[in-house]
């Protein structure tokens, strides 16, 4: 197994429906108990894409135990791919994704390395309802992924976390696609999703400690560029699309529920 693999796996499902909606699907799909998963986050946003098709909803499903049962190996012993795949097979088998379903996209994901902040530093989960959240959807040039990636998991994972330590940011989860196994013709190849959140406070607070947070950062991995500077390249690396998004809370598992 890869090393890389070892991240905590899981599927990520787009769903578009207002959100009434997309509580009702989640309600009869994806209850307490019924995936073998530790996180459950499902954020409701306004409309993406095009006119035509897009999407108001992200639900990420996370599984922290890595093993062969998670999707990498069959009875014969052949390997079926990456962790998270069967998982992400077995939703889908179960789901409609018919015409009329609201499903338009799942994909197989992997939790970026350092990127696995879900919940305030103080306070967890219970605190974290009153953060202000927005999702990050990103498309990587794929002659750039490599170094894109390379400095997601050695510049900016370092440089959330030590504004995370600092209770300066509530939430950064950042999780990549190893593969689609369904989509609608016409949605986005988005293959990194960060998910961010900070209290009104938080937010005011970790504006002087931003760009600091990133230089230092910066600075232990070997750079000799500026957070500035790094993040500026990350423009010629990559699109993304940021919207504010809801919690489903009556929905959500907390990772230590």
């Amino acid at each position: 197994m890869n090393p890389d693999d070892r991240q905590p796996h899981g599927f990520g499902i787009a769903l578009d429906g207002d959100r009434s909606e997309v509580a009702a699907w989640l309600a009869a799909n994806a209850a307490p108990g019924r995936w073998p998963i530790d996180t459950l986050i499902p954020v409701h946003h306004k409309r993406q894409g095009s006119p035509s098709v897009g999407w108001t909803a992200y639900v990420l499903g996370l599984r922290v135990e890595v093993g062969e049962e998670a999707g990498g190996e069959d009875d014969g012993g052949e390997d079926d791919g990456p962790p998270g795949v069967g998982l992400a097979a077995e939703v889908l088998d179960a789901i409609d994704t018919g015409p009329g379903s609201l499903v338009r996209r799942v994909d197989v994901v992997r939790l970026q390395p350092e990127l696995d902040m879900f919940y305030p530093k103080i306070g967890g989960a219970a605190r974290a309802k009153g953060m202000l959240q927005a999702v990050e959807y990103v498309i990587s040039r794929p002659e750039s992924r490599h170094d894109y990636y390379t400095t997601q998991y050695e510049f900016s994972g370092p440089a959330m976390r030590r504004l995370h330590d600092a209770d300066r940011c509530g939430r950064f989860i950042g999780f990549e696609m190893v593969d689609v196994l369904h989509r609608v013709d016409g949605i986005p190849d988005h293959d990194v999703i960060h998910l961010s959140g900070f209290r009104p406070l938080q937010g005011l607070k970790s504006i002087r400690r931003f760009w600091p947070a990133f230089d230092a950062a910066a600075a232990a991995s070997g750079r000799s560029q500026s957070g500035k500077e790094i993040a500026k390249n990350w423009d010629n690396q990559r699109t993304k699309e940021v919207v504010r998004v809801r919690q489903l809370w009556p929905e959500t598992i907390a990772p230590d529920d």
